[in-house]
């Protein structure tokens, strides 16, 4: 049995191709190993907040990528956002996961905004 040296990460998924390159440039560069692909659904419409696509169809995208979807479900008014996106984070922190992984912090104000968290 080998032991996988690589950084355990969390990818922050959103389904669309940004996001989709982003994750193929991590997978190719072999530094992390991708351990879920979060994503953020309207708990109402189970559409992803980023891009309205139908929950059944991220998991049948993280099922052909081969790697775990975790949904983090959200109300349609947003104040628990970050709390959710805490708990989210601890539950990885538990699981050793110290990076999560984000296709779009290109975004100066998004990226800021994330390193803040």
């Amino acid at each position: 049995m080998t032991v996988d040296s690589r950084k355990k990460a969390v990818f922050n998924w959103s389904g669309g191709k940004d996001s989709a390159l982003a994750l193929y440039k991590v997978l190719q560069e072999k530094e992390f190993q991708v351990i879920a692909l979060l994503t953020t659904v309207n708990e109402e419409t189970e559409l992803s907040s980023m891009h309205a696509i139908p929950h059944t169809l991220l998991e049948k995208q993280a099922e052909s990528i081969g790697i775990p979807l975790y949904p983090v479900f959200l109300p349609k008014n947003l104040p628990v956002y970050e709390q959710r996106m805490l708990d989210a984070a601890n539950h990885f922190k538990a699981q050793g996961v110290e990076h999560f992984i984000f296709g779009d912090i290109y975004l100066s104000d998004v990226r800021q905004y994330r390193e803040e968290r």
